[in-house]
């Protein structure tokens, strides 16, 4: 296996990874606000089978997500339009109390590619 330190954009130095064999490989987006050097990393990978990501805060708290340089799920939706087409994307990092704002939010992107990464859960692609 290959990891790749990959810089992204947050308030402390924070990188995120790609992890890739001969066969597949995945991008984990670590804290980040907008980037562009994980989705040119990600465009360029070969087999590519998930892109994960954040989204911290909802989209009323925007001004706070700035400040922290973390995402909301508007921001989000306009980081994916980066991503190549069919590259499935995990979210997690949401911030537990906003949890119930932020699904409805996240859900209105309107992006088939988008699923949640919850605690326990198993993905096989």
């Amino acid at each position: 296996m290959r990891v790749t330190p990959i810089p992204v954009n947050h308030l402390v130095p924070c990188v995120g990874y790609l992890v890739e064999d001969d066969h597949s490989a995945f991008l984990f987006s670590s804290d980040t606000a907008e980037t562009d050097q994980v989705y040119q990393v990600a465009n360029k990978t070969r087999n590519l089978k998930l892109f994960i990501t954040e989204a911290s805060f909802p989209n009323e708290q925007a001004w706070l997500a700035e400040a922290s340089k973390h995402l909301t799920p508007e921001k989000l939706g306009r980081e994916l339009r980066k991503l190549k087409p069919n590259v499935p994307v995990g979210i997690y990092h949401l911030t537990p109390g906003d949890r119930p704002i932020m699904l409805p939010q996240i859900a209105a992107i309107g992006d088939s590619r988008i699923h949640m990464l919850d605690q326990d859960a198993l993905f096989n692609w």
